[in-house]
């Protein structure tokens, strides 16, 4: 299901590239203005499935053990779990 994802994103961003180089300088920087806008709330989408999906997680088999499977300190879990970044070891 992952690898189907990245497809699709490559996809998009093959087309998003070949329709920008299309336009003309001035219409491509308004184009350009709502592409930003559509990838961070994009990138917003990612950021809270997967807070929500942490908490699925962490809901089923407990904050130690999802801390130890992902290799994340169980501080930056629950940081994380309150919005308060990417996840990753610290």
């Amino acid at each position: 299901m992952a690898n189907q994802l990245v497809e699709h994103l490559a996809t998009l961003n093959k087309r998003l590239d070949r329709w920008l180089a299309s336009m003309d300088p001035a219409d491509r920087i308004d184009a350009l203005s709502d592409v930003h806008d559509g990838v961070a709330a994009l990138a917003q989408l990612v950021k809270r499935v997967r807070r929500e999906t942490l908490a699925e997680l962490v809901d089923l088999h407990g904050l130690a053990q999802v801390s130890r499977a992902l290799d994340v300190p169980e501080e930056r879990m629950l940081r994380l779990l309150a919005g308060g970044g990417p996840l990753g070891g610290s």
